[in-house]
């Protein structure tokens, strides 16, 4: 099938799990309340490059302790305004790691981000939604192509600084 696991209008809690090798998206939340520890997720929608490990709409979710190895699209998105903490993640392999985007708010805290193309990014897809916002904290890049992308509305904050510009590839 697609998606390995499609949560919806429900409450989660998913421990010392393993997605791995989804067609689509590995593990897709909708309009849901949850939390997330111990988990690894490798392989995610490289069959048709435009699968997500992590898909939040409209969700409140908090994660601990998380692994992504290899994302066709995304290792982690948050859209239609879902609220994200993150604390513990390390991002391998992925077209795009943490994405907030159409009024999502993303909190995250000891990231890790390696060998991907676009690290973190944060933006309005979507014309009924506002901008995405992205905090992070203890953000380590290595071999990421782009660190930052975000559109003019948006924010995306490392540490206390804002993000200036729409992309930052230093």
């Amino acid at each position: 099938g697609d998606d390995l696991l499609n949560i919806i209008r429900s409450k989660f809690f998913i421990n010392n799990s393993q997605f791995i090798g989804s067609l689509a998206d590995a593990l897709d939340i909708d309009f849901s309340e949850g939390i997330i520890t111990n988990s690894v997720f490798m392989n995610c929608g490289l069959a048709n490059a435009n699968g997500d490990c992590i898909d939040f709409s409209g969700t409140t979710a908090t994660l601990d302790n998380i692994y992504i190895d290899g994302a066709g699209d995304k290792a982690l998105s948050a859209g239609e305004a879902s609220q994200i903490q993150i604390k513990n993640i390390r991002i391998s392999n992925a077209l795009m790691g943490i994405v907030s985007k159409d009024k999502s708010v993303v909190t995250a805290n000891k990231v890790s981000i390696l060998n991907s193309k676009i690290g973190l990014s944060a933006y309005q897809k979507k014309s009924e939604y506002g901008p995405g916002v992205l905090i992070a904290k203890n953000v380590i890049f290595k071999d990421t192509h782009q660190k930052y992308e975000r559109d003019d509305n948006s924010i995306i904050q490392i540490e206390d600084q804002l993000i200036g510009s729409k992309s930052l590839s230093e």
